[in-house]
């Protein structure tokens, strides 16, 4: 990534570039959810003082989104993809107007996909899977990452008449596996599996801010913004660093106590590699924002799906 030095991020709105590096350009705040969920990622990027003809060219419903950052001597990368869903105005204080996108990834190919086919008797969990993908693909998304799924063959047909989201549900539930729209790119991944890559080491060295902590949803840590860490990628964190959970001395707390302890869902051990369930990255280029939060969990802990859902208020999300 280079040097964590100068911050720089490029917002583009329906072809509508707006560049900002902390010294140059209008001022540009930001806040992006992702996790392994097929609930939609989401985006809130506000724009102070931007001039009337930019706000209308903006303004399309349903046009694309982009948003990139990082730093200077690094570049900026992606963090985020997707469809505008609103742009609203208003003003920060008597001198100073707003323009505030929200925008989300895939919500209508995830929304609206359909599937209608019969598979024959011998087919497999990959061959539902495609059904789906054929459905996505009709609606403007892309095959991403798909894991090794079981082999195993079917000795009946299956007719497949659902919504193509609801496929892909009942498939990674019997399979052990998560979906998720990243982007434009519908990714399938096991549980107990990473996306392939490199293992992200987590210092202070590497832009670690403060120490990673252990909670009820996961070990959640913070870092200078990285594009480079996505919903699924491998870190590796120094176990000593990680600031235990207490645990609590209810006579009622015993199953959320196991949690935190030996093989517990949410424990500390191994060798400090981890696997990334949600990533939310933050910014803003005048003022002191620039981050990146990650949950995660160990490899081998996938029960701690259910925690990471995302909420589906959008006015939760970001930068307020």
């Amino acid at each position: 990534m280079g040097q964590q030095y100068i911050r720089q991020v490029i917002a583009t709105i329906n072809d509508v570039e707006i560049a900002s590096d902390g010294d140059t350009g209008l001022r540009i705040v930001f806040g992006t959810r992702q996790g392994l969920s097929s609930t939609p990622h989401h985006a809130n990027i506000i724009i102070t003082n931007p001039a009337p003809s930019t706000i209308a060219a903006m303004r399309k419903e349903k046009g694309k989104v982009t948003l990139r950052a990082g730093y200077r001597d690094g570049g900026a990368g992606l963090i985020f993809q997707g469809e505008l869903l609103q742009l609203r105005t208003g003003r920060e204080s008597v001198a100073d107007t707003y323009a505030h996108a929200v925008a989300t990834s895939g919500e209508n190919g995830r929304n609206y996909a359909v599937v209608n086919k019969a598979l024959a008797s011998g087919h497999t969990y990959k061959d539902r899977v495609d059904l789906g993908m054929e459905a996505f693909k009709k609606l403007g998304l892309k095959a991403g990452f798909v894991d090794q799924l079981p082999t195993r063959k079917f000795p009946r047909n299956y007719v497949a008449h659902s919504m193509a989201h609801d496929l892909f549900r009942e498939t990674c539930q019997a399979v052990g596996a998560s979906w998720w729209i990243q982007g434009d790119r519908v990714n399938v991944l096991k549980q107990d599996s990473t996306l392939p890559g490199n293992t992200h080491v987590i210092n202070a060295d590497t832009g670690m801010v403060g120490l990673p902590e252990q909670t009820i949803e996961g070990i959640i840590v913070r870092v200078l913004l990285n594009y480079d860490i996505y919903p699924g990628s491998q870190i590796k964190l120094n176990n000593a660093s990680i600031q235990q959970a207490a645990l609590s001395p209810s006579t009622g707390a015993g199953a959320t106590n196991e949690d935190y302890i030996g093989s517990g869902r949410l424990a500390i051990g191994g060798d400090g590699t981890y696997k990334v369930w949600r990533v939310e990255h933050e910014g803003d280029t005048r003022g002191q924002a620039y981050f990146t939060t990650l949950t995660c969990t160990l490899k081998d802990r996938p029960q701690a799906l259910g925690d990471l859902m995302l909420p589906s208020d959008v006015d939760q999300l970001g930068a307020q």
